[in-house]
């Protein structure tokens, strides 16, 4: 195959929005220019800023950079969508103008790629950083395509700024990013998924950025209500009939998504509400061929959300015990490690892996 036919079917296409993103946006776009893979365009779409990010955007010597500079706040997921039609590349890369790439990233997720080639959405494993540039502690996304699917189904499977993704997936009936939803990327891997196959590479290729601006941490009870409606019409869609209430699945994602003080002090039952999930995913294994990789993220998420131990109250001890045990006998290997995971970053301080 020729050298110029190559470059082509390999180019990448990274879309980043900005709105007000200075100062942490620097950082971001020299990221991703300093990238040993070299084959890949910008495009950078400012919705509207009124701090320094025009100035520093304009100032950028970069031969392959298409800047975009919207006439009126249109919200990041038209952006998205603009990017991508002006979009000269076979691969789709998302970046977020607060996040940082590994200099490695690009060139690791290609040559995923070309040793995979079924595989149509490719994310990466992240560490996460502060305001400071400080690491603060670590995301973890299941790597198959199974263990993704299954994931998919009440949790986000992958880090929205690591993801590369052919372009070819967009031609109908598929549709970039819609805008009924706040969490545009979430509904985006609930229409693509059922038919497409996906992975997320172990390494971390991502620094991802938590500060008080995030739009997930903004926006968390609006995201939750649109993943609540997202999932209800998924399970419909792909026909998983299992008898799970509209306040359950709230509340599911309430739970795992906020923090346990939060949840507690809105009187969430976590033990009734763990049995529930529990009993989800026994379904969801029994009919389908589950990566065992995904027992570990479902047992993780059980063991660290379920148990509170109260001993000012007996009778739910023994119950939490029980169902403790039953998850033992179901998943007993990959309840002792991640116990011991546990264990090790309570006691010693250890990241979660």
């Amino acid at each position: 195959m020729p050298r110029s036919q190559v470059d082509k079917d390999f180019k990448v296409s990274v879309i980043l929005t900005n709105y007000n993103g200075m100062p942490y946006l620097k950082k971001s776009v020299n990221s991703i220019l300093s990238q040993t893979y070299k084959n890949f365009e910008l495009i950078i779409v400012d919705d509207c800023s009124t701090d320094d990010s025009a100035k520093f955007l304009k100032s950028l010597n970069f031969n392959r950079l298409k800047l975009i500079f919207n006439k009126r706040n249109i919200g990041q997921t038209l952006s998205l969508n603009k990017a991508i039609s002006v979009s000269t590349g076979s691969f789709i890369a998302r970046m977020d103008s607060d996040d940082i790439s590994t200099r490695n990233r690009f060139k690791e997720q290609i040559n995923y790629f070309k040793k995979n080639p079924g595989i149509d959405i490719l994310g990466s494993q992240a560490k996460i950083i502060n305001k400071f540039d400080k690491e603060v502690g670590e995301i973890n996304v299941p790597s198959k395509h199974s263990a993704v699917w299954a994931y998919s189904l009440m949790h986000n499977p992958f880090i929205h700024p690591s993801i590369i993704m052919k372009k070819k997936i967009f031609i109908k009936p598929n549709k970039p990013y819609c805008d009924k939803h706040i969490n545009q990327d979430f509904d985006l891997w609930s229409r693509i998924l059922p038919n497409h196959k996906a992975a997320n590479i172990k390494k971390r290729l991502l620094l991802y950025r938590i500060h008080d601006s995030n739009m997930t941490k903004a926006y968390m009870k609006k995201n939750i209500v649109s993943n609540v409606s997202i999932i209800k019409n998924r399970l419909k869609k792909e026909k998983i009939f299992f008898k799970i209430k509209t306040g359950e699945i709230f509340k599911i994602q309430r739970y795992f998504s906020d923090s346990r003080k939060v949840a507690d002090k809105k009187n969430i039952d976590r033990l009734k509400l763990s049995k529930i999930y529990f009993r989800f995913y026994e379904f969801i294994l029994t009919k389908y061929k589950i990566d065992k990789e995904f027992n570990f993220f479902f047992i993780n998420r059980i063991l660290i959300s379920s148990f509170k131990f109260n001993v000012m109250n007996p009778r739910k001890i023994i119950s939490e015990i029980i169902f403790l045990t039953k998850i033992f006998v179901k998943f007993p290997k990959e309840v002792i490690i991640v116990l011991i995971k546990i264990f090790k970053k309570k006691i010693y301080g250890t990241k979660s892996p």
